[in-house]
């Protein structure tokens, strides 16, 4: 176990004890690395623990006013369970990354005090039994990732979403979130990742601009040249994406092309309609930082366009379990693409060339409507 000897390292700001065995319950953890004052406040010099990879178990206690000025903990790959206490969450404020992964019997309600760490610049609580609807990101200007897959939320996506405006990786797969994506995601223009697979998610994919109850119309054309790099201005266009009430958001669109660096799209299986073409066409001529691109299991249909060239730089394209009817005529330019999956669809006529795919190592278009020869 831990000693509370530890209690007396009156100086040390950084403890690293993750990969070992430790092996006490969550409050004589917390015991020894608790220095309280004689008002009950915390007097601990410690900013940053990580405890990972051990075997800690049990309840976790109400620590957060006893450890206050911690801005790193990492509790990750232990065997934690029940609930996060009441007025823990809420006292680390100076908490900059947060970790409670991979502790399946950490169970209840996701705690709405998440909300209140404005500081947070990495929350990971993946593989958790947290259920309940998404807190609130009102305050999460500063936050740049979020692991949050293998819970059980419900619920939408909060539209406070796009208060987090340096948000880099959003991971909430494997959850039963639903609806369509709301339009406050557009805001996260430094997104890399998006992982949104195994939801419920619905509503048309490409949804050149939403309109919303209000006085002021939506105005694709605006959008458009936006995401077209025209002169038009961008902060016209957000405006009018941003009105409370009315306007229009041009939401996967502008998602993508605000997300410049986007590098991994998993949209997979969910429930997204619709064609995927006015999506690509309203993108920049290249989009090359895109390198794993995964619509597959959704309700999308139509053709699968020419435009799919833009994303010049996907490895791995997945399509499959779709209503799409065609590939394009012409050859598809995805130079380092070695992963090309159309399986399950309404693909009819002969198989076109694919010669533009000049690293593939895997195609896979079994079960369609294809003709001819090869």
């Amino acid at each position: 176990g831990l000693s509370t000897n530890v209690q007396h390292l009156h100086s040390i700001i950084t403890l690293d004890l993750h990969l070992n065995r430790i092996s006490p319950p969550a409050q004589t953890i917390f015991d020894a690395l608790s220095q309280v004052g004689p008002d009950g406040s915390a007097t601990t010099s410690l900013r940053n623990v990580n405890l990972n990879n051990n075997r800690i178990y049990g309840e976790l206690p109400a620590f957060g006013a006893r450890l206050a000025p911690l801005e790193k903990l990492d509790l990750g790959h232990n065997e934690l369970s029940g609930a996060l206490p009441d007025d823990t969450v809420s006292h680390l404020t100076k908490m900059k990354e947060f970790s409670l992964s991979q502790n399946r019997d950490i169970t209840g309600n996701v705690h709405e005090d998440f909300a209140l760490m404005s500081n947070l610049e990495k929350l990971d609580i993946e593989d958790t039994g947290f259920t309940g609807e998404l807190f609130e990101f009102t305050n999460f200007a500063l936050l740049q990732e979020l692991h949050a897959s293998g819970c059980s939320f419900t619920g939408p996506l909060p539209a406070s979403i796009g208060n987090a405006i340096s948000l880099q990786v959003l991971d909430l797969e494997h959850s039963d979130l639903t609806g369509p994506l709301d339009p406050g995601i557009i805001n996260c223009g430094s997104l890399r990742t998006l992982k949104l697979a195994h939801n419920a998610f619905d509503g048309p994919l490409p949804a050149q601009c939403i309109e919303t109850a209000g006085s002021v119309p939506a105005d694709a054309a605006l959008c458009a040249a936006v995401e077209m790099g025209t002169d038009t201005s961008r902060a016209q266009c957000e405006t009018v994406q941003r009105t409370d009430g009315g306007g229009a958001a041009c939401t996967f669109q502008s998602l993508l092309s605000n997300a410049g660096s986007m590098q991994h799209l998993d949209l997979s299986y969910n429930s997204f309609e619709g064609g995927i073409s006015d999506l690509l066409d309203m993108l920049p001529a290249s989009y090359p930082t895109l390198t794993q691109f995964n619509l597959e299991e959704n309700r999308l249909d139509g053709a699968i366009p020419a435009s799919l060239s833009k994303l010049g730089n996907v490895m791995d394209m997945r399509l499959a379990g779709n209503q799409f009817t065609s590939l394009p005529a012409s050859d598809l330019s995805l130079a380092l693409c070695s992963h090309f999956d159309v399986h399950d669809n309404k693909i009819a006529g002969a198989l076109p060339s694919l010669s533009g795919l000049v690293r593939l190592a895997y195609l896979d278009v079994y079960d369609n409507l294809l003709t001819g020869g090869l």
